[in-house]
């Protein structure tokens, strides 16, 4: 009776395909968790920021009547109505700097980090609302995962517009489906994923 069994030719061929297979395969499958994260990440970051700016609203009135008058103020209303767990003001107390993202880097801009960890940076601010157009008072940017990389623009870096309605994701006044970096926040939470 004849024994059959593998070469070992036959065995090294076999892990050749497994590994070219896998090493196709894994980073895709990574970069869509990535992606899946990050979208869940900013939901959750906008919501939070949509409340917070709902209450405020509700107590202080629309933002170019009162309350957006400077960035510290913007900043000073939110952090009444949020977990924070390291206000920054306008220091760098991040201990990291932003490479691909300058906004966080600006002394005079003023950031504090959530409970989750986002890091929420109050930065350009127009008290008219109206320099910019369709009603933006504030641009606020937020990184959804900390100073946790990438640190991209659009990829877990998000800009809201809070306007005289409220808070929107950047882009959602006039969206288009081609966007770039932190303008791309409303096709994000629109279509569920970062593909661009």
């Amino acid at each position: 009776m004849k024994k059959s069994a593998f070469t070992l030719a036959e065995v090294l061929i076999t892990l050749v395909i497994i590994g070219v297979i896998a090493s196709m395969t894994i980073p895709t499958l990574i970069k869509k968790k990535n992606s899946h994260e990050y979208v869940s990440r900013l939901r959750k970051v906008y919501s939070t920021m949509a409340q917070a700016t709902k209450k405020i609203i509700a107590e202080e009135g629309n933002p170019k009547e009162a309350w957006a008058s400077s960035i510290s103020s913007v900043y000073n209303m939110y952090k009444k109505h949020l977990v924070i767990t390291k206000e920054c003001g306008n220091s760098d107390c991040l201990g990291y700097t932003y490479t691909n993202f300058s906004n966080f880097n600006v002394p005079y801009y003023q950031r504090f980090v959530l409970s989750d960890g986002a890091i929420v940076n109050f930065a350009e601010l127009n008290s008219t609302c109206a320099a910019w157009g369709d009603g933006i008072c504030e641009w606020i940017d937020v990184d959804v995962n900390g100073i946790k990389g990438p640190n991209i623009p659009g990829v877990d870096i998000f800009a809201l517009n809070l306007t005289v309605d409220g808070l929107i994701p950047a882009n959602c006044n006039n969206y288009i489906d081609s966007c770039t970096g932190t303008y791309c926040t409303c096709k994000v939470l629109k279509e569920g994923k970062i593909d661009f």
